[in-house]
């Protein structure tokens, strides 16, 4: 799949967490990212409510610094 074809599907609320990148990651994160690409933007997370998250307010012991790094690199190589 492309990276246009992604996009696609991500704006029409059609995407799946069954990649390598996304077997780590919680349940519970994984339901904060679908709510913040709900496409119904009444149903989406707001920036307070993301924040307020609880996946946003782990305890520090409870993260996974390789997943860190790993989401940090593909941010950096994004833009």
């Amino acid at each position: 799949e492309s990276q246009k074809d992604l996009f696609r599907s991500i704006v029409a609320g059609e995407f799946e967490f069954n990649s390598e990148t996304w077997a780590e990651i919680s349940n519970e994160g994984k339901q904060f990212v679908k709510d913040l690409l709900r496409v119904n933007p009444k149903e989406r997370l707001d920036a307070e409510s993301a924040l307020d998250h609880a996946w946003m307010n782990l305890p520090e012991s409870e993260l996974n610094p390789r997943i860190l790094e790993d989401a940090s690199l593909r941010i950096r190589d994004f833009h």
